[in-house]
């Protein structure tokens, strides 16, 4: 229920970004960044409204039956009301909010029963000048919790970061785990999930050089690689050519 209300607040920004000065003071403007956002947008509708957005979204998200056009377009209409009343706009024609149209797609059952039809966030990468091709899964550290992989690829996040950049002291020995206080201890309970999910090969993804702040930035030295390479890191910078040339 949290991802269908993720999608409407998703849309309604959507809908509103030709003029983001009119969702100032709006009930969207108040929840967009809220945390329990099924429950945001059931107080800010009003009761009426709010019953029967839920038992669409519960009819939907429990129903074993295919989703076709005319009842895809049953639920957009009761989606488009929950927009107006977020955003406080009468004037929304549905007709031209394109990314709310019905697409039907063929499955084949071969491509089911393989679990094709899964939006399992997988990406296929083929090699080339050849027919072989590896299955990678993307996600969060805390969506992996408790799976084991053969390999993982930690990528470093702008998302309050460079998080790997602020834990440089940590990963390059100057530093202990239990002498981290705050985000940073946060950060490398984290981590440790992280680098704990595979058994064969584990590779962090870091910026060189990184915005910590405005005014400051996080810049990986010579020396810093070289106190990596003791430890028992192999370091490579990406290049051009997205090969990997070791230090």
């Amino acid at each position: 229920m949290e991802k269908f209300a993720e999608g409407v607040l998703r849309a309604c920004f959507l809908i509103s970004s030709d003029s983001l000065d009119d969702i100032k003071g709006t009930s969207f403007s108040k929840i967009k960044s809220v945390g329990n956002k099924h429950s945001a947008i059931k107080r800010e509708i009003g009761d009426v409204l709010s019953a029967i957005y839920t038992q669409v979204v519960i009819k939907y998200l429990t129903s074993k039956g295919k989703v076709d056009g005319p009842n895809w377009r049953a639920l957009t209409m009761t989606i488009l009301e929950v927009i107006s009343c977020l955003t406080d706009r009468s004037d929304i024609d549905s007709s031209k909010v394109k990314f709310l149209d019905w697409h039907e797609v063929e499955l084949s059952d071969t491509l089911l029963e393989e679990g094709g039809g899964e939006r399992n966030n997988l990406y296929k990468h083929k090699f080339i000048n050849s027919e072989g091709q590896i299955d990678l899964k993307l996600g969060t550290i805390h969506s992996v919790k408790g799976q084991t992989h053969t390999a993982t690829l930690l990528l470093e996040s702008t998302n309050r970061g460079p998080i790997l950049g602020q834990l440089k002291s940590f990963l390059i020995g100057e530093q202990r785990a239990c002498e981290a206080t705050g985000d940073q201890k946060n950060w490398l309970n984290t981590l440790y999930v992280g680098l704990t999910r595979p058994t064969h090969l584990i590779c962090l993804a870091i910026p060189e050089s990184h915005k910590k702040t405005a005014k400051q930035n996080i810049d990986w030295t010579n020396e810093e690689f070289e106190l990596l390479k003791a430890s028992g890191w192999k370091v490579a910078r990406v290049n051009e050519n997205l090969k990997l040339d070791f230090i």
